[in-house]
Parts: structure tokens; sequence; C-alpha cells
């Protein structure tokens, strides 16, 4: 802060009365003007701290929000519990006709591999009987 500095006309051992009220009076308006700063200054300097402080709110609010954010995106909506519901459903019905298919194919080649034999017994039957008939001819 600026203190009064002495004007050339307070200086003087002998002043006038005129002289000593305008000496009084600058020196006062120079208080006022001071008063007046400091009291602007620490009008300023409380708004910094209330901005500092709102900022601080600020990003503690951002960074709940930021957790609010990423919870809601491991949390499924309805709607995607639904789906996912109506999904697993089809999975389970899907694994079921797989399982019926595999049986059915099992019995399948049972068969076929019974009938294989059977062939090859025929085949052997008819190999017999070839030479059998070729012997008789």
């Amino acid at each position: 802060m600026e203190r009064a500095q002495p004007t050339p006309n307070t200086s003087k051992s002998v002043k006038s009365g005129d002289e000593v009220v305008e000496s009084r009076t600058s020196i006062e308006a120079q208080a006022d003007t001071d008063a007046s700063k400091s009291s602007i200054l620490d009008k300023l300097e409380s708004k910094r701290k209330e901005l500092s402080s709102m900022e601080e709110a600020v990003q503690d609010l951002e960074k709940k929000w930021s957790k609010v954010q990423d919870n809601a995106l491991k949390q499924p909506s309805p709607v995607n519990m639904l789906r996912e519901m109506i999904l697993d459903k089809q999975l389970h019905s899907l694994i079921e006709q797989l399982a019926a298919n595999q049986t059915e194919i099992h019995l399948k080649e049972k068969e076929l591999e019974r009938l294989n034999g059977l062939w090859r017994r025929l085949e052997t039957s008819n190999t017999g009987l070839k030479l059998v008939w070729k012997k008789q001819l």
C-alpha cells in the first residue's frame, strides 16, 4: 500500500490555514484510497479463494460423475438384461438340439456299422457260393 508522501507544501514549517486544510484533506483522501484499495484486494483474495474452492468442488463432481458412468457401463440396462436372457435361452435350446443330433448320428453310425457287417458277410457268402458254382460248372 502506498503511504502519503509529503508534498512540497506540507514540508514547510510555516503554513497558512488553507494549506493545512488542503494537506489534511489530501492525506485523508490518500488514506481513503488506500483503505479502498485494501478492501478491494481483500475482496479479490476472497473471490480467488471462493473460485479455488469451486474448482475443487467441480473436480470432485467430475470424478464422481466418471465413477457413476463407469458403474453404469458395468451394470447392464433392463433392455440388455432381457436381451441377454433371450440369447441365453436360445443358446440352451441350440445345445439341446446339438445333443439330440449327436445322439441320432451315433445311432445311425451304429446302424451303418451293423449294415456294413451284414454286407461283408453277404459278400463272403457270395464269394463262397461263386466258388461252389464254378466247381459245379
